[in-house]
């Protein structure tokens, strides 16, 4: 087989993550409503593993690909495209997500929380995007300011869904400086040498991976204010850089290893994988509905993680949102107000 082209590579990338985001989340609301209301989902070893990169794979993918945008259009066209494919599809879909919630499912929720908890990681990006937009194009990549940005992510306190963006700006930064310095093409991801060595480290750094390590309870912060005095939480200091360099490595590990066997696998698979790729955002979104609003009911009684049940969800949920994006993408205007699509 031929080797796939560039951007063929990374929608298989995006198709494989945006299929362990969907395994990982059937993990945690379908398990039944005593494993999801204690959450200990964040100790199966299975969700550990996926939650350690498959986020920060998705923002590397979308830094490296976003260098493109910055090489073709000027500031102003820029944030005009972000508003167009990220915030009208956030916040109309937020809305939605709130009064289902609401005054479908009685759930105790604010529409300020809904717009700030719900589909957080296309908050992230936006963000990560606007940022870098910015810095780019008035202070032409200023390094002291970026370095700045690195350190301020340590200081600045995680409130209001921030721990997570700047979780999702790291990498998305460095996706972004990949492909500016060409270092994908430098490196040999095809080759055994790269795809050992970074097996090898993901496998002795998810040994240490406990519940601080996830960004959703323990952001970044490593300044502690207590009786008006200010100390630096060095453990803190430690689970960030341990988080960074996890999720590199793990992304690492896996564009190593598609490298390696995409040319093994059949056609079919390739261009199924590709397919679900170039529709991540669609799937995104539409699977957070379901798994936020309907599985947990429908999986209420289970005792405990039905690994077989949670696949299951995973092959309905894909099919019925990939369903949904073409009849939603039939329609102009709910493409654009969904799905972020263009006239």
């Amino acid at each position: 087989m031929q080797e796939l082209k560039r951007n063929r590579v990374l929608d298989i990338l995006k198709g494989l993550t945006i299929i362990l985001v969907v395994f990982g989340h059937s993990i945690q609301y379908g398990s039944g409503y005593y494993y999801f209301t204690n959450e200990i989902y964040f100790d199966n070893p299975l969700f550990k593993i996926i939650y350690s990169f498959h986020m920060p794979l998705f923002a590397l993918i979308s830094g490296y690909l976003f260098y493109y945008s910055l090489k073709k259009y000027d500031l102003k066209e820029l944030i005009k495209n972000k508003i167009t494919t990220l915030f009208i599809p956030i916040f109309t879909s937020s809305l939605i997500y709130f009064l289902i919630s609401k005054f479908i499912l009685h759930v105790d929720i604010s529409l300020v929380k809904s717009f700030l908890s719900f589909l957080w990681f296309l908050w992230a990006i936006l963000f990560s995007s606007i940022i870098i937009s910015i810095v780019n194009k008035k202070f032409n990549d200023n390094k002291f300011i970026y370095l700045f940005g690195f350190l301020f992510i340590f200081i600045l306190p995680d409130f209001a869904g921030l721990n997570n963006i700047k979780f999702i700006y790291i990498y998305f930064f460095i996706g972004y400086i990949i492909n500016k310095l060409c270092l994908l093409e430098k490196l040999q991801l095809g080759g055994g040498q790269v795809l050992l060595l970074s097996l090898i480290l993901f496998n002795i750094l998810i040994l240490f991976y406990n519940r601080d390590a996830y960004i959703y309870g323990n952001g970044f912060s490593i300044i502690n204010i207590n009786s008006q005095k200010i100390a630096i939480n060095f453990y803190q200091l430690a689970i960030g850089l341990y988080r960074i360099i996890m999720g590199l490595v793990g992304s690492l590990l896996t564009l190593s290893l598609v490298k390696a066997v995409m040319g093994k696998l059949h056609s079919k698979i390739l261009k199924a994988l590709s397919y679900l790729g170039q529709n991540t955002l669609g799937i995104y979104i539409i699977q957070s509905f379901f798994m936020e609003l309907a599985i947990p009911y429908i999986c209420h009684d289970l005792k405990n993680i039905n690994y077989l049940i949670c696949i299951l969800i995973t092959i309905l949920i894909i099919g019925i949102s990939l369903l949904l994006i073409q009849i939603i993408k039939k329609n102009s205007l709910a493409n654009r107000l969904i799905l972020g699509g263009r006239k």
